[in-house]
């Protein structure tokens, strides 16, 4: 019998579709334990009713305790021989549970993961999402998927929705209660104990991004969590002295945590935020010490650390200073994104100027990467290519460049981004003509020195 695991919270919406998705299963030997945890909006009335007309479905309810709490509570009460996580507002293809089964047992194997799909609420594909996923037809040992959670997009690895587990393996694991990407702190755990794993690109789960999914909230202080989840992965390999993985690991959960400081700047929580980062931080550089840093990039994220701690007090300092005074109101964009990219990068050419260039360079990659780029396109597309913009906008790239041109051994994708970094360095508005031209917006005047 296969244990379905489904935490509620105001899903009401949602909660009949999913449950109409578990009753078409086309194999039906499973039990559903469904807990309402606190719900306001009438979702525990709706699994009461549920269970009454189907005897397979039945409700734990509980006050309000988050995620963590209501899986903890679901693993409790299981029955069955198997274990497979579904979200009260999700959806599953009928063949789910029959052709996950199959692949578990014809493999001989302790799990079965597989891809999942992204969608909104009218049920169209998220292709953005989902075309990020790696997920794909394989047959792994244990140690092989743990080396996936530490890196680049490893979240299609770490989640418990898209997998069908042997019961077994939650023997003394449960979820941290109170934190959210519970996922992230635990699967490794899970992972640890499997000989076996099989792996299929076939998107049997259907995730729904909306308004009210965790996964969709913009950065707050619980954003944290997911760093605090990678110190505990982090931790667990150390103490089990897998080398390989805790080096990898190490490397990971720095790039990540450098991120995170980067994003609480970004949206003003730093002060709230610092206490917490650098809690996490000293006891990643304890763990990197265990380690010890014998190759270069073990010796990178250690220096990332040492400018995260060392220079804790001088961020916000530095990147007040050269934000000043925007009005975020949501309507200037995107002159608010180059001001926000404007402060981080001479953050960024401040640090390296205080002689931490491994956390300087990684983090030019970084943001060249993930925002300059964009906001530069997203200027050129707004008609905002000019005066102010525009001369903050090279002043970026001039000073994010060079810094990361200094990457070692970069990846074809980080190629591209320098690439497309010289190109706007060296000609810019060759480039932003060559945007026009790609989005069909008007074309702009070649400049006289031209």
């Amino acid at each position: 019998m296969i244990s379905i695991l489904m935490p509620v919270y105001n899903v009401s919406k949602y909660l009949e579709k999913t449950a109409a998705s578990l009753k078409a299963q086309t194999f039906g030997d499973f039990e559903v334990i469904m807990v309402d945890d606190g719900s306001t909006d009438g979702s525990g009335l709706i699994c009461d009713k549920i269970a009454e007309e189907d005897a397979r479905f039945r409700v734990i309810h509980q006050p309000n305790a988050g995620v963590s709490a209501a899986r903890n509570a679901a693993l409790d009460e299981v029955r069955g021989e198997y274990i497979y996580f579904l979200d009260g507002d999700d959806l599953l293809l009928p063949e789910t549970f029959e052709e996950m089964l199959a692949l578990l047992n014809d493999n001989a194997a302790d799990f079965v993961t597989a891809r999942l799909s992204y969608i909104d609420d009218d049920g169209n594909a998220i292709e953005k999402l989902n075309k990020l996923s790696p997920v794909k037809d394989e047959i792994l040992t244990g140690e092989e998927y743990l080396h996936k959670l530490t890196k680049e997009n490893s979240q299609f690895y770490c989640t418990s929705t898209n997998k069908l587990f042997k019961a077994a393996l939650f023997e003394g694991v449960r979820y941290p209660v109170g934190r959210v990407n519970e996922d992230e702190a635990r699967i490794h755990e899970v992972v640890y104990k499997a000989k076996k794993i099989v792996s299929t690109g076939k998107a049997y789960y259907f995730y729904l991004k909306h308004s009210g999914s965790i996964t969709t909230a913009p950065f707050t202080l619980r954003s944290l969590d997911r760093d605090e989840a990678f110190g505990d992965r982090l931790s667990f390999y150390v103490e089990k002295c897998l080398c390989a993985l805790s080096a990898e690991m190490f490397v990971y959960a720095v790039s990540e945590l450098k991120k995170t400081l980067n994003k609480s700047l970004r949206y003003g929580i730093y002060g709230e935020a610092k206490e917490r980062l650098l809690r996490i931080a000293k006891k990643d550089a304890a763990l990197g010490e265990r380690i010890g840093d014998d190759t270069p990039e073990m010796k990178a994220a250690s220096s990332c650390l040492a400018a995260i701690i060392g220079l804790a007090d001088a961020f916000p300092k530095v990147y007040g200073t050269y934000l000043g005074d925007i009005a975020d109101d949501g309507k200037n964009e995107p002159s608010v994104d180059i001001a926000k990219d404007y402060a981080e990068a001479k953050l960024i050419q401040f640090v390296a100027g205080k002689g931490y260039s491994d956390f300087a360079v990684a983090s030019a990659m970084d943001e060249l990467k993930s925002r300059a780029t964009l906001t530069f396109i997203h200027t050129v597309k707004k008609g905002m290519y000019h005066g102010e913009n525009k001369k903050k906008l090279l002043e970026i790239f001039r000073i994010e460049y060079p810094l990361a041109a200094k990457t070692q051994d970069p990846t074809p994708e980080q190629k591209q981004v320098l690439a497309v970094s010289s190109a706007v360095c060296k000609a810019p508005w060759l480039y932003a003509a060559y945007i026009r031209l790609r989005e069909k917006v008007s074309p702009i005047p070649v400049p006289e020195e031209y």
